[in-house]
């Protein structure tokens, strides 16, 4: 449902519940999957994404940490 400028009346769950972490910042959210089922790989993409989240962590303003 829009208001009168044409806007979202109400936001949506995901903007009310996650906030300024995930969109003003750019932090997420982050879904992956690993489709060849090795687990070799799994542990691949895992490490790379412990690595990211533990760079934007380091550089994330204050008023965001968790």
């Amino acid at each position: 449902m829009l208001n009168e400028k044409g806007e979202p009346r109400y936001k949506s769950y995901i903007e009310s519940i996650l906030g300024p972490e995930y969109f003003d910042y750019g932090f997420g959210p982050y879904r992956w999957v690993c489709t060849s089922a090795d687990p070799e790989e799994l542990y691949l993409t895992d490490l790379i994404a412990r690595q990211v989240l533990e760079n934007q962590h380091k550089n994330a303003p204050e008023d965001i940490k968790v």
